[in-house]
């Protein structure tokens, strides 16, 4: 006895067979477009970001077997070339402000001719550790860059490599962000995606510190807190020039809204490394050991120990009481290596090229203030210098002083004078 087919049940079963093909082929090309995107982002991160040979994080790398290996440079890892050059060795001004925006504009013919200033207030991208980019916050390709970055740190698992991943690509933004200004600082829509990609690199600040507190091995705390101490004196300087770019190009109202959350950016950078630092080391000595070689590390003048000692100082008011002690020692180190230092330089020459170089030298002036003038009360100071350190402090409170009256003069609006 045969029984017939119930012809409902068969149109059915059919349209269920045709939503499942359909569901699979829906399913087969979002993967085709996932894995394509994938691939255009490593390509175009492996383009953009990656320094060839060059890692970041000297952290754990032994762990490392895909692209994805990051490390950040300690003292102790870098070649002599780079701790210690020669001011005749540097690159004249001229050829450093090709590099992405890292050289701050002389604003005087002086600054242009001084090695010294241009030293100390120029980061490069090797110092960065980062490329040149072609794709900039502007363009709608840069959304695929970013997602690039986050898959790669979403697959990073090691904390140390996760840290240098943050720290690259903060210093990334920041050059990217830098590099608009220059080449395209002429619309609010530009300036715009500025101030974004300074509250992304804000937002890595907060991200490293969480990373951090949850490294327990004293080896790896080490060289995270040398690479934060490394990075924070680097962005401070470039987060200033940024901010004196939008100063001098944006229009009033635009450039106090940016400038205002480039010092945000700026104090919470602070905020976090000190935050981030006291967590990760408690120990006073090694501690001190860390600034004195991280502030040694760094590539500049004669005169670099000024510009490091401001970072110094705007950590010390973040940091764990334990760790004031510690900075506070790493001070009078670096201030008693500068008078050192001052005092071999040839007398008249020396003299001059510091006087020039504090008449032009960037940074906060109230700080350098209160530098100098821990540096008159160093024991066994010769007469001749502290007298330089009295003009220098009388140099830069002028200094203050017109760079107060000229806020005054740009920015008529109370609220960005006060900031």
């Amino acid at each position: 006895m045969k029984i017939a087919a119930r012809p409902g049940l068969a149109v059915s079963s059919i349209k269920t067979a045709r939503f499942i093909s359909l569901l699979q082929m829906y399913l087969f090309g979002a993967g085709i477009v996932l894995i394509a995107a994938f691939l255009f982002a490593a390509q175009v991160l492996a383009q953009e970001e990656d320094p060839a040979n060059t890692p970041i994080s000297g952290i754990d790398t032994a762990l490392d077997t895909t692209a994805i290996a990051e490390s950040i440079v300690t003292p102790e890892s870098l070649p002599p070339t780079l701790l210690e050059t020669p001011a005749d060795a540097r690159p004249p001004a001229s050829s450093l402000a090709g590099e992405v925006g890292r050289a701050r504009p002389p604003e005087t013919k002086e600054l242009a001719d001084n090695t010294d200033n241009t030293a100390d207030e120029t980061v490069t991208d090797e110092d960065l550790e980062i490329k040149d980019a072609a794709i900039l916050p502007d363009s709608p390709l840069y959304g695929i860059k970013r997602f690039g970055r986050g898959l790669r740190k979403a697959l990073t698992f090691n904390k140390g490599k996760k840290i240098g991943l943050e720290i690259r690509y903060a210093n990334q933004e920041l050059a990217d962000a830098q590099q608009l200004v220059e080449e395209k600082g002429d619309s609010a829509e530009n300036y715009a995606k500025v101030a974004e990609a300074v509250g992304r690199v804000e937002e890595s600040f907060v991200k490293v510190n969480e990373v951090a507190a949850k490294v327990t091995d004293d080896a790896q705390a080490g060289e995270v807190v040398q690479a934060i101490l490394d990075n924070q004196i680097k962005q401070q300087k470039v987060l200033e020039h940024i901010e004196q770019q939008v100063v001098d190009k944006a229009p009033e109202a635009i450039a106090a809204q940016v400038v205002e959350r480039i010092q945000a950016a700026s104090d919470q950078g602070t905020a976090h490394a000190g935050e981030t630092v006291g967590q990760l080391e408690q120990d006073p000595e090694r501690l001190r050991q860390h600034f004195d070689q991280v502030l040694q590390s760094q590539r500049g003048s004669d005169f670099k120990d000024l510009r490091n000692l401001e970072v110094l100082k705007r950590l010390e008011d973040h940091v764990p009481d334990a760790a004031k002690d510690a900075i506070r020692l790493a001070e009078e180190q670096t201030l008693k290596r500068f008078a050192d230092n001052f005092q071999q330089l040839p007398g008249g020459e020396g003299f001059g090229r510091f006087e020039n170089y504090i008449q032009h030298v960037g940074g906060d002036q109230t700080r350098h203030l209160e530098i100098f003038d821990r540096m008159k009360g160093l024991e066994n100071l010769p007469p001749e210098i502290a007298k330089k350190m009295e003009l220098a402090k009388d140099i830069a409170a002028q200094r203050f002083k017109e760079e107060v009256e000229n806020i005054d003069k740009e920015f008529g609006d109370a609220g960005f004078q006060a900031r």
